[in-house]
């Protein structure tokens, strides 16, 4: 009897631990969000990862401009620039190796001057921009105040994301939100959610940001001076 116990319980162990694995791994797609956690894969970099985004999360394309603006470039070498720091001189290229940055691009008086790339990249690749998104995501909102589809930034976001309602995103004035001085209080690893869960929440169970969002409810907002931008998630 205890035989039979031990084997009914191997064998429901081996189809959990099976099952589990299969719902993190998800070895039947294309994306499968567990190889955003490159420190789980030691045959990964972050580079890797965000270069092939499609093998993480799914995504959309959007259509490109048929009328895109176009730069001239003089380029300068970033060893060419130099800057001073605690007495001792550095070169931009410096400074590039030393933050591990995978590309930087400098425009000045519509000219592009620097253009420099890393890490397996160039001016082609496709590359996850995670906050950089932020900036695009106000030039939005302004163009929709300009053409009036939004009132004014003082409205409230769950007046165009009813979506939101119930939540202190929801609440949330959008002019806040665009300057990250919501309040929410929100992000790195203090209480929940956090940082981590919202990775979990996004690359292991497949949720979206409106998932997330109703996790936070009404009464959260704790706001700063208007001219202090105080880091939440929102973008």
């Amino acid at each position: 009897m205890l035989k039979k116990t031990l084997k009914l319980l191997s064998y429901t162990t081996l189809i959990f631990i099976i099952g589990v694995s299969s719902f993190i791994f998800r070895p039947w797609s294309d994306a499968q969000g567990w190889r955003f956690f490159t420190g789980l894969n030691p045959f990964a970099t972050r580079s890797d990862a965000f270069r092939n985004w499609q093998t993480v999360s799914e995504y959309v394309h959007l259509k490109a401009s048929t009328t895109p603006r176009e730069y001239e470039r003089d380029l300068i070498d970033l060893n060419d620039i130099t800057y001073e720091y605690e007495g001792e001189t550095y070169t931009a290229k410096d400074y590039f190796t030393k933050a591990n940055l995978s590309g930087l691009m400098v425009l000045s008086d519509n000219k592009v001057v620097v253009e420099n790339y890393s890490q397996g990249i160039n001016e082609e690749t496709t590359w996850h921009l995670w906050s950089a998104s932020k900036s695009f995501t106000s030039t939005v909102v302004g163009i929709a105040v300009k053409e009036g589809k939004i009132e004014s930034l003082d409205d409230r976001v769950d007046k165009y994301a009813p979506q939101f309602k119930g939540t202190a995103y929801g609440e949330t004035p959008i002019k806040h939100v665009v300057m990250m001085s919501s309040g929410i209080d929100f992000f790195h690893n203090k209480g929940k959610p956090n940082r981590t869960n919202m990775y979990v929440d996004t690359f292991i169970f497949r949720q979206n940001f409106v998932f997330l969002g109703r996790t936070l409810t009404s009464g959260q907002q704790h706001y700063p001076e208007e001219s202090t931008p105080v880091p939440t998630l929102t973008t």
